[in-house]
């Protein structure tokens, strides 16, 4: 992708100084920590990852690996690699993150009755009230294998995702390598989210791709978080950790 290879250019001479100083892969989420105290967060897809006996061949050797090395992993087949190298991403970004808005983009999507929503991703009942203020919204899920009411399949994104003018993308398309594919067909929308603690708050990255909002998080408590995720803590466990920050693009 070669979203990857930018994400890892643009923060390559950051890395580089860089070393990782803990590292927690959880059921919800990976959080990175580093050297410098700055705490980054990737999704885990733990149904994804299999049942093989090794998982992380580098398990008990991450500590200490330089980030410079370790963001090449996004780039990885192995998802629970990918997550450990995005988490990276974000940890080093954090620092570089201003002139943010911290709330819910849901409750600040400025959203008519005559716009069509495209949802990548269920985000459960947030979704309830926004269907509400559109005409029409299409909420594409990989579990989804008909459509039911507004719920429908991924593959027909190819048909649906075009007519929508705005469109939220779950950030976890970066991870599982289906976020390009995802923005060629988006090109009808005048709005496109990209949301979720996965997000990479970097809108000089994004603006390429067209994105005109990041919806993600800036870490407060690292300490706190690794806690948390080590625990099996998914979004509503992180509470106070972290703030919800968007970006306008």
């Amino acid at each position: 992708m070669m979203i990857l290879d930018s994400l890892i250019d643009g923060i390559y001479k950051k890395a580089a100084v860089r070393k990782i100083e803990d590292v927690r892969i959880g059921l919800g989420y990976t959080a990175v920590l580093l050297d410098n105290g700055s705490c980054g967060l990737a999704y885990t897809f733990r149904n994804e990852l299999g049942y093989c006996c090794c998982i992380l061949k580098e398990a008990g050797q991450i500590k200490g690996l330089k980030c410079g090395d370790v963001i090449q992993w996004v780039k990885d087949a192995n998802l629970a690699r990918t997550a450990v190298g995005l988490a990276t991403i974000n940890a080093l970004i954090q620092e570089d993150v201003k002139d943010y808005k911290c709330g819910n983009i849901f409750n600040n999507l400025q959203l008519t009755p005559e716009n069509i929503l495209g949802v990548i991703g269920d985000f459960g009942p947030f979704l309830k009230n926004i269907r509400k203020q559109v005409k029409d919204m299409y909420v594409f899920e990989k579990k989804v294998h008909k459509i039911q009411g507004y719920m429908y399949p991924a593959e027909l994104t190819d048909k649906y995702l075009p007519k929508c003018d705005v469109v939220i993308i779950t950030s976890t398309s970066i991870l599982n390598k289906t976020f390009e594919d995802i923005i060629k067909k988006c090109k009808n929308a005048r709005e496109i989210i990209l949301i979720g603690p996965s997000t990479p708050l970097y809108p000089e990255l994004f603006k390429k791709y067209n994105v005109t909002y990041l919806a993600g998080v800036v870490v407060c408590k690292a300490e706190q978080v690794l806690d948390i995720v080590s625990q099996g803590g998914g979004t509503r466990s992180l509470g106070n950790s972290v703030k919800q920050a968007c970006i306008k693009i």
